[in-house]
């Protein structure tokens, strides 16, 4: 069953710009966080705290496109830390993540997705017990 296009949440609104940007098709929907960060046990040592103050920075984009049966997503992001006084203990870590479907979702569609992610694992977490070296 397929609702009609002027129906409340789909109706097209003259006087709002849709979010994003549109470029050829493509919806691209930009962000960006700022952030500080304070640690005061940065390597999650009990007797030997270090403490220190991290700037974060995490830029992310979608870009999307819909045309009735065929559905394309792109999310890609990265999360830089920055310490001011530890900067061995910087970080950058990122992500992409692609996803894709073909068909009408009431008769049957075929779908895929695949994506890459390089994160860091936090001192001091149970996963990672190591207390020198890189992080």
């Amino acid at each position: 069953m397929n609702e009609p296009d002027d129906v409340p949440g789909r109706r097209a609104l003259p006087d709002y710009d849709p979010i994003g940007y549109n470029f050829a098709g493509l919806d691209a929907l930009p962000s960006v966080t700022f952030g500080l960060r304070a640690d005061d046990n940065v390597f999650a040592r009990a007797h030997s705290k270090k403490a220190d103050l991290a700037f974060v920075i995490e830029p992310r984009v979608r870009i999307q496109h819909e045309d009735g049966t065929r559905r394309l997503s792109l999310d890609g992001g990265a999360r830089l830390s920055r310490y001011f006084n530890l900067q061995d203990q910087n970080t950058s870590e990122y992500s992409l993540e692609a996803a894709g479907a073909l068909g009408d979702e009431s008769k049957g569609s075929l779908s895929a997705a695949f994506g890459f992610r390089r994160e860091i694992v936090q001192r001091g977490t149970a996963e990672n017990d190591l207390l020198r070296g890189a992080p």
